[in-house]
C-alpha cells in the first residue's frame, strides 16, 4: 500500500498550467520572430523580379537587399538594364513606403538613389550623386 501512495505521488506535474502557458507561449513567439528574422525574402524578390523581367525584357540586379518592417527596402548596387540597352545603375537605392503596398505591388513613397549612373550604348548620358524624389506607380509588373 505504501508503496501505491509514493508512486502515485510522484506522478504530481512539474509546471503548472500557467507556466506551461508561458512556455507555449514563448515558443511560439520564438519560432515566429525567428522565421521572420531568418525568412529569405531576398530571393524570393529575386526570383519574383527575374520572372517579370523574363515578360519585360528589363533585367534588375542587386547585391543586396534589406528590408525593415517599417517600410524601408534598401538595395545596394542596383542595375537596372532595359531591352534597348539602356542601363541605370546606382551604389544605393533606398525606397520609403509600405510593405504591404509592396506585396500587392504598388509604390507611393520616397525614393533616394546614390550614385546615379546612366549609359546607353553611345556612352555615359548622365552622372548624379544623389536623386530624391517621390513616386506613385499602381502595378509594377
Amino acid at each position: 500500500m505504501t508503496l501505491e501512495l509514493q508512486e502515485e505521488e510522484e506522478v504530481v506535474s512539474r509546471f503548472t498550467f500557467k507556466q506551461k502557458l508561458i512556455l507555449i507561449g514563448t515558443g511560439i513567439f520564438s519560432f515566429l520572430i525567428f522565421t521572420v528574422w531568418l525568412f529569405p525574402l531576398d530571393e524570393i524578390v529575386r526570383s519574383s523580379l527575374y520572372s517579370s523581367s523574363v515578360k519585360t525584357g528589363t533585367i534588375i540586379n542587386f547585391r543586396d537587399l534589406s528590408i525593415s518592417v517599417l517600410g524601408n527596402v534598401t538595395l545596394d548596387s542596383l542595375e537596372v538594364t532595359t531591352s534597348s540597352n539602356l542601363k541605370i545603375k546606382a551604389e544605393e537605392a533606398v525606397l520609403k513606403t509600405s510593405l504591404f503596398g509592396l506585396i500587392k505591388k504598388k509604390f507611393d513613397g520616397k525614393f533616394k538613389l546614390v550614385s546615379l549612373k546612366i549609359d546607353t550604348e553611345n556612352g555615359p548620358l548622365a552622372k548624379i550623386r544623389n536623386f530624391e524624389g517621390k513616386g506613385k506607380f499602381d502595378n509594377l509588373d
